[in-house]
């Protein structure tokens, strides 16, 4: 019924924790597919281990490639009717989370994905609920629920957060992009244009550990050109039309906003570089769906795009 995918690299201090979240679920018909991206630590005897003490795990080592090829990979070698993805540092904290995801899918099929709310791991300790806006996405057509997750900023932007059935990814042909860094927001636009039927589970499944190196929080300036690319790419499938382009459109002018933040917190040299690209695509604010872009619309209209930038990096550092 469902394959969990783990990309793993430098994962021998969490990997244990992470994959007995998986095979303690409730529901059993699962595989768990742990992908060693050649990694140097103890990782890939911890993943032989595992695989040995339950059949259920399925192991695949490879030459270190990136966390998308990885991701790919599980993809290819998935036998289950539904794909999740779960990073070898985070942990499910539902043993019943399988179970509702089955449910919902036998009982509405024409459910392509569903969503997971999430909570953060604070290097204290401390598990902090992320905070979901209250609305009725589960009333909502797929076009609406589309649009409303992007007006909210709720759960796009990881691949982590959602089980969707496999027969809808190959149908669209959706793949991580390698070689990119921020790859997730990609995959997520392929993911919007396609236009799923999509669900919300009411109950908090999913735990996201937060460190000070992970990739999450960590971008230098061959990254954030990368970053740029992606954000043209999801221009690009907005330009391709459809009934999800302003949707799309959106969404890339919310993470414009965070390429703007981030590169404000960067030394003066590296801001320097980018303001130019920066200001070439200052149109990427136009479609302001979600209100923090509004904000920043407003704020470029006001004041320019110079110091609007300055400003998202105040809020980069609040949020």
């Amino acid at each position: 019924m469902f394959s969990v995918i783990v990309p793993v690299y430098k994962a021998e201090k969490y990997l244990d924790e992470c994959a007995a979240s998986v095979l303690g679920q409730s529901f059993r018909d699962l595989e768990l597919i742990l992908v060693d991206d050649g990694s140097p630590d103890s990782s890939p005897e911890i993943c032989d281990r595992l695989a040995k003490r339950d059949g259920r795990v399925r192991v695949i080592h490879k030459k270190n490639a990136g966390v998308a090829e990885a991701r790919n990979d599980g993809c290819a070698a998935a036998r289950g009717d539904h794909i999740l993805f779960l990073d070898s540092d985070d942990y499910w904290c539902d043993g019943e989370l399988l179970e509702k995801l089955h449910r919902v899918f036998r009982a509405e099929p024409e459910v392509d994905a569903i969503f997971l709310k999430d909570r953060h791991l604070t290097q204290e300790g401390a598990l902090i609920d992320r905070y979901f806006p209250p609305a009725d996405f589960n009333s909502l057509s797929p076009r609406e629920f589309l649009g409303e997750i992007v007006r909210t900023d709720s759960f796009l932007g990881a691949p982590w957060n959602k089980a969707v059935k496999k027969s809808f990814l190959e149908k669209h042909h959706i793949l991580f992009t390698t070689g990119l860094w921020a790859e997730d927001i990609l995959y997520d636009a392929q993911f919007v244009y396609a236009m799923p039927c999509c669900r919300v589970l009411p109950d908090y499944s999913y735990v996201q550990r937060r460190t000070d190196g992970s990739r999450s929080t960590q971008a230098n300036e061959e990254h954030l050109r990368q970053y740029l690319t992606i954000l043209d790419r999801v221009t690009e499938l907005a330009d391709a039309g459809g009934e999800t382009e302003e949707i799309l459109r959106g969404y890339g002018a919310y993470h414009f906003m965070l390429f703007c933040s981030r590169v404000a917190g960067c030394d003066a040299v590296t801001r320097e570089r980018f303001m130019p690209e920066i200001l070439k695509r200052k149109a990427y604010l136009d479609c302001a769906l979600n209100k923090k872009v509004r904000v920043a619309k407003i704020s470029r209209h006001l004041l320019g795009m110079t110091l609007t930038v300055k400003l998202l990096g105040l809020y980069l550092k609040l949020r």
